[in-house]
């Protein structure tokens, strides 16, 4: 979306030396733009802009916890690392194992649930089945006696 409000062509290289177009969009313009909705939707004034880079930073920790580049994206070359420093890589990786525990940790309580849910099945079932069961019993073996000659 950024990119259609401001093409990178768009952008006079002499303006955002030494950094590319691409990296003033991602360094500059993103944060800037993140701190500015922060403070508008937080009802923040120019003076507590320190306010809303806090939040912006808190949140950016949030997002990268939740929501890594997935290993398939990186290879797809959809992941732009070039902007990022070995600590951001550092915590990018341990985010990812963390989603990828807390995915299995999730998978592991859904096949939990489901293992419970049929075995309720098969209990009700069985519940339903013994009364049947008994009244067969109980007519078999309560007959009236009788003897023919």
């Amino acid at each position: 979306m950024l990119y259609d409000l401001f093409p990178l062509d768009s952008i006079d290289p002499h303006l955002v030396s030494p950094l590319t177009a691409s990296e003033f969009l991602q360094r500059i313009l993103v944060p800037e733009i993140g701190v500015r909705l922060i403070m508008q939707d937080m009802d923040l004034d120019e003076s507590q802009m320190k306010d809303a880079v806090r939040i912006l930073r808190e949140s950016a920790n949030y997002g990268v916890c939740m929501f890594p580049v997935d290993e398939e994206e990186e290879d797809e070359g959809v992941a732009d690392n070039a902007g990022l420093d070995a600590a951001d890589m550092i915590v990018m990786k341990r985010a990812m194992k963390r989603r990828q525990q807390l995915e299995a940790d999730e998978r592991a309580k859904e096949d939990e649930y489901q293992e419970r849910t049929m075995e309720r099945t098969r209990e009700e079932a069985l519940e339903k089945q013994e009364p049947v069961k008994r009244r067969t019993r109980k007519k078999k073996g309560k007959g009236p006696d009788v003897t023919t000659e």
